[in-house]
């Protein structure tokens, strides 16, 4: 068995301006494990992975469309919070009070990892995410997001034995005067997710009605803030598949028994792979 440690990494952002309404974003990873593979005396080559790649159309100052591959995420990190291939688009009226926003994400996901960079074949799920949402900055002290999702979620593999159709409607506000801060988190999940055997077409549906809550209330001083943070979801958390479990579909939250771990993998522990539920933290 062996273990390597990653001896290099630089992450690189270029943005190119093509034209006067039209910008070309990328963020791309340069990586190497000294004395092995690519980077070993007598070998050439550099290892780069692409994180995103996409253009961002600008036709108004109120009006904008980003498509490529790029960073996706919803309040929270609770439902998604990943980078995606597909489309957004945000509108602001009414002198930025009020901005609506609108996509679509086409997933082809679940590389294999055995190089430990998603770099492999890929085990295709086609999966189709729509959303739309609205940011209401409602008075100078309270703002709040209200959003809706949709994923069809419609190709069933070997490995995964699931496809599901599901719906999140959520609203996250946030209160902050002078030193204080409060923030509030609602989210409401149903829809029907099918268990089966894709070969003789005999799958077995389970409703889902789930909810989440989020609570923060904090008090910034000079240099740091305190706060205290509960936050829980219905269902059982050793049962994914049962239909009050809290559904997500790649979220940056995850837990451990005393960090709370919301910085996308960047952090104390990594980014949870698997469903958030279970009224647990």
């Amino acid at each position: 068995y062996d273990l390597y440690y990653e001896d290099l990494f630089f992450r690189n952002r270029l943005e190119l301006k093509v034209l006067p309404i039209l910008e070309i974003k990328t963020v791309f990873d340069i990586f190497a494990y000294f004395g092995k593979e690519n980077f070993a005396l007598g070998s050439g080559g550099t290892n780069i992975i692409t994180r995103d790649v996409y253009a961002v159309f600008k036709p108004t100052n109120n009006f904008s469309i980003d498509i490529g591959l790029k960073p996706f995420s919803f309040p929270g990190g609770f439902i998604l919070a990943r980078d995606a291939t597909g489309f957004e688009g945000n509108y602001g009226m009414l002198k930025g009070r009020i901005k609506a926003n609108f996509g679509l994400i086409k997933a082809f996901d679940d590389a294999n990892d055995s190089l430990g960079a998603q770099s492999d074949q890929a085990d295709y799920k086609d999966d189709t995410i729509y959303f739309l949402g609205s940011d209401l900055n409602i008075t100078q002290e309270l703002t709040s997001e209200i959003y809706f999702v949709h994923e069809d979620d419609s190709f069933v593999s070997d490995s995964d034995n699931r496809k599901s159709s599901l719906y999140w409607l959520g609203m996250d506000s946030k209160y902050v005067s002078g030193n204080l801060l409060i923030n509030l988190a609602l989210i409401y999940n149903w829809g029907k997710f099918y268990l089966g055997d894709e070969s003789n077409d005999r799958f077995s549906a389970t409703g889902v009605s789930a909810g989440l809550l989020s609570f923060e209330g904090g008090y910034k001083f000079d240099s740091f803030q305190i706060s205290l943070l509960a936050e829980g979801a219905t269902g059982d958390p050793n049962n994914i598949n049962y239909g009050g479990s809290f559904q997500a579909i790649k979220p940056s939250r995850g837990y451990s028994y005393i960090i709370v771990d919301n910085r996308g993998g960047i952090a104390l522990r990594g980014s949870s792979q698997s469903n958030w539920f279970g009224l647990f933290s």
